[in-house]
């Protein structure tokens, strides 16, 4: 099989694929890999309605604590983050915080941080922390596949 040169545009996006951890059948809609969740949340219902808002089949769910949050997104490298504002001694802002510090060292590829909030007023904490998107609890399920969503 005879290999194509690189095309405009084509040789970012898959870097942007390779550096979530994703391989070439999740990248093209074929899902031999699933895709990582790393969550961080305390409370059960906002475990269950995270887990109810993605397809069973194109993720799995890795829970972490607060406070080795870094530790586990090493263990399993997350195509994404979401972390509840409510969470143990931490935090949610300074789990973000961590995490980001992360990626910007070379420990953690790069992924989407959602961090999870409890009122509208906080959507100005989540941009100081450093998260990608933020959602209002409680979330529908098209609001989370949407923070979700690769674009």
């Amino acid at each position: 099989m005879e290999m194509l040169g690189p095309m405009p545009g084509i040789s970012s996006w898959w870097s942007q694929v390779r550096g979530r951890g994703l391989g070439p059948g999740v990248a093209f809609g074929l899902h031999f890999l699933s895709m990582q969740l790393l969550l961080v949340a305390d409370a059960v219902w906002v475990r269950n309605d995270v887990a109810a808002a993605l397809p069973s089949t194109d993720w799995s769910i890795h829970h972490a604590e607060p406070h080795v949050v870094v530790e586990a997104a090493v263990k399993h490298p997350p195509t994404a983050v979401v972390v509840d504002m409510q969470v143990g001694s931490m935090g949610g802002m300074a789990v973000i915080r961590s995490l980001r510090e992360a990626m910007s060292m070379g420990i953690l590829p790069t992924a989407p941080l959602i961090l999870l909030l409890d009122r509208a007023a906080d959507r100005f904490i989540a941009k100081r922390s450093g998260a990608d998107r933020s959602l209002l609890k409680p979330f529908t399920a098209q609001e989370m596949r949407k923070a979700l969503a690769f674009s």
